[in-house]
């Protein structure tokens, strides 16, 4: 039988810091932010070519060459995480974690959280069965969390403010690295918008 929680239902984002290692971006000081974000465009190998001679912004093709955060949103239960994101996992994902609140089918459907990912699935009195993790789309999975689909479009509501206010931090960093022009596309990139 799945656990029906007795308390809170949240979806913390978080951000791949190291292998299967994640931080919650609301611990990351304004410091600790640009050294992220640096690292993540010196992987990618493109910080030099974000901008150019004298400071000006370069071309915006080298955004195509940027890939997104690796992060996600953890599903945290009474304040304690349940179930990270898993590889592959983006802040894009919270488009799934809204569809998955909104979903009205007892037949599982696939919730997108990364490597392994989780199943939803309605049941009745309003509330959303999720499973996994699993590979496959089609389940049966390990029964995870019973949660009434309020609390979950909730948690969601909440985690979309959170992103904003995260995007709006991590926007005023890329002003410094790529130029006024550059930054909000350069965001909308690292967030997978």
């Amino acid at each position: 039988m799945a656990r029906r929680p007795g308390g809170s239902v949240a979806l913390r984002m978080v951000l791949e810091t190291g292998i299967v290692e994640f931080t919650g971006a609301d611990e990351l000081d304004d410091d600790a932010l640009a050294a992220y974000i640096r690292a993540h465009l010196d992987d990618a190998d493109v910080l030099p070519r974000l901008r150019g001679g004298q400071g000006q912004a370069s071309c915006a093709d080298v955004l195509d060459e940027i890939p997104a955060f690796s992060a996600g949103f953890a599903l945290d239960l009474d304040g304690g995480p349940l179930m990270m994101p898993g590889c592959c996992s983006d802040l894009g994902v919270l488009r799934d974690w809204r569809e998955a609140a909104g979903h009205r089918s007892a037949a599982p459907a696939m919730l997108w959280n990364g490597h392994p990912w989780l199943l939803v699935a309605a049941e009745p009195d309003d509330l959303l069965s999720l499973s996994g993790p699993t590979e496959s789309s089609r389940g049966p999975a390990e029964p995870l969390l019973t949660v009434p689909r309020a609390a979950l479009r909730r948690a969601v509501d909440t985690a979309a403010a959170d992103r904003v206010r995260f995007a709006e931090r991590v926007a005023a960093v890329c002003v410094g690295l790529a130029g006024d022009a550059l930054a909000v596309p350069l965001t909308q990139v690292l967030f997978a918008d």
